[in-house]
C-alpha cells in the first residue's frame, strides 16, 4: 500500500513536471516552427504512457500521410495517449472532456474535435470532421460512442462514417480500423478480469480516483493493432463501412487476446525483453 502510493505520487509529479516543461517548449516553438508542435505532442503522449506504467506493443502501421479516418474501440481515456504516441492524428471526443480540469485545456490546445451526444447535431459534427479530412489530416474516432471493459467491441455508430463520403475530392479517403487491448501486467502475464477493469473507464468512474489507481499499479502491456486502411469509396454506404470497421476491430481483439495468452503461457524462464523504445536504459530514470 505504502509503496503503491509512493509510486503513484512520483509518477504524478513526473507527469506534471513533464507537462509544464513540454508546454513551455510547445509555445516557444509554435511561432518559429509550427510543424515541430506535432513532435512535441507525440513526445508528451509517449512520456504520459510511461508515467502511467503503460508499455505499448504495436502491430501494423498507422496511415502517415494524407487524409484518413482512424476508427478504434474504446476502453479508457488512456487510449488517447496510447494511440497519439504512435500517430499525429486529431481526436474526436465527447464535449464534456473539454471541461475536464487540465486535460480539457490540453485537448483544446492540440485541436481536439468535441462532439455532442445530441443526435440533432450529427450533421454539423460530420461537417467539422469532413473539414479536417479535406485539409489532409488524420482523425481518430471511437464509434462505439462509449467506453467498455474491453472484452468485446460494441456495434459502431455509423453517423460519423458519413464524413469520408461527404468530401468532394476525387482522390481516395482512407479509413483505417484500429484495435486496442489492455492484456498484460508489468511482468507480461495476462491481466485478470479485475485488473483489466481497473484500466477501463466505465460506469460511474470519476477521473481523479481512477487515474490515481492507475498510477498506483505497476503497469500494463497495451496492444495496438493497426489494420490495413481501405478506401471509403469501395463501400456503398456509411453503415456498410461502419460494419466493416467493426468486424475488423472485433476480429483484431480476438487475435490479440489469443496471441498474448499463447505468448505468455510458457513464459516463466528468464528475463523478458521489451520492444518498446521507452524501455531502453536511457529512459530508466522515468520510472
Amino acid at each position: 500500500m505504502i509503496l503503491s502510493n509512493i509510486r503513484a505520487s512520483a509518477r504524478l509529479v513526473g507527469l506534471v513536471v513533464t507537462t509544464l516543461i513540454l508546454l513551455g517548449v510547445y509555445y516557444a516553438v509554435s511561432a518559429v516552427k509550427p510543424t515541430a508542435r506535432i513532435r512535441i505532442v507525440k513526445l508528451w503522449h509517449r512520456l504520459a504512457c510511461r508515467r502511467a506504467g503503460l508499455r505499448v506493443r504495436v502491430s501494423g502501421a498507422p496511415v502517415a500521410e494524407g487524409a484518413a479516418m482512424l476508427t478504434c474501440n474504446h476502453i479508457s481515456y488512456l487510449d488517447i495517449s496510447v494511440i497519439a504516441s504512435r500517430t499525429d492524428a486529431i481526436f474526436v471526443a465527447k464535449d464534456d472532456v473539454a471541461h475536464w480540469p487540465c486535460i480539457g485545456y490540453l485537448a483544446r490546445l492540440v485541436g481536439t474535435i468535441f462532439v455532442e451526444r445530441d443526435g440533432t447535431r450529427a450533421r454539423s459534427q460530420v461537417g467539422v470532421l469532413a473539414g479536417q479530412l479535406a485539409r489532409g489530416n488524420r482523425v481518430v474516432v471511437f464509434p462505439e460512442a462509449t467506453s467498455t471493459e474491453g472484452w468485446s467491441v460494441r456495434p459502431f455508430k455509423s453517423s460519423l462514417f458519413e464524413a469520408p463520403f461527404s468530401l468532394l475530392t476525387g482522390g481516395p479517403t482512407l479509413v483505417q480500423p484500429i484495435t486496442i487491448a489492455y492484456l498484460g501486467g508489468a511482468d507480461g502475464r495476462p491481466l485478470t478480469a479485475r485488473e483489466r477493469r481497473q484500466y477501463a473507464w466505465v460506469g460511474d468512474d470519476t477521473l481523479v480516483p481512477h487515474l490515481w489507481q492507475v498510477l498506483r499499479r505497476r503497469g500494463a502491456e497495451v496492444h495496438l493493432l493497426f489494420h490495413p486502411p481501405v478506401d471509403a469509396r469501395a463501400f456503398a454506404s456509411r453503415k456498410q463501412l461502419a460494419e466493416y470497421c467493426h468486424a475488423q476491430t472485433a476480429r483484431g481483439l480476438v487475435h490479440l487476446t489469443r496471441t498474448h495468452v499463447n505468448r505468455s503461457a510458457p513464459a516463466v524462464g528468464g528475463r523478458r525483453f521489451w520492444t518498446d523504445w521507452q524501455d531502453f536504459p536511457a529512459f530508466a530514470y522515468l520510472d
